[in-house]
């Protein structure tokens, strides 16, 4: 299994499945360790794909989103004293998993239909965007 990380330090760290802190994603998106906002794209290293009938790929991305914290009753103006009587601080963030080289027919379906060279191009042609081969 090889794991690969758009990260530009050495080892992103096992910390980024987490729900983070706003300030741990802003001071790793300085450090590189997560894309920034503004970035569209990330090419994927041919190196990182396995070879065969059974190589395959899992594409993994995580985005972060803000962080919110509420409590009841609101802050009174001023210096009141204030004793809420709950608060709840929520952290966001969306996941997607996405098989690469993967149809949704099952294995039994596939198997009857498909050739093993008809497979292997089809695997091609679908890593070919990603990893920016011709």
């Amino acid at each position: 299994m090889v794991l690969w990380s758009s990260a530009e330090t050495a080892d992103a760290g096992m910390g980024m499945f987490d729900y983070l802190p706003e300030a741990t994603v802003d001071k790793w998106i300085r450090e590189k360790v997560l894309l920034a906002t503004d970035r569209t794209s990330c090419a994927l290293p041919k190196g990182i794909f396995g070879e065969g009938r059974d190589a395959g790929a899992m594409l993994r991305m995580i985005a972060y989103g803000p962080e919110t914290t509420l409590a009841y009753p609101p802050r009174p103006a001023g210096k009141t004293p204030w004793t809420p009587e709950w608060s709840v601080r929520a952290r966001t963030k969306s996941t997607a998993y996405a098989p690469l080289g993967m149809d949704i027919a099952t294995n039994d379906e596939r198997e009857r239909t498909e050739q093993p060279q008809d497979k292997k191009k089809q695997m091609k042609r679908l890593l070919r965007g990603l990893i920016g081969g011709g």
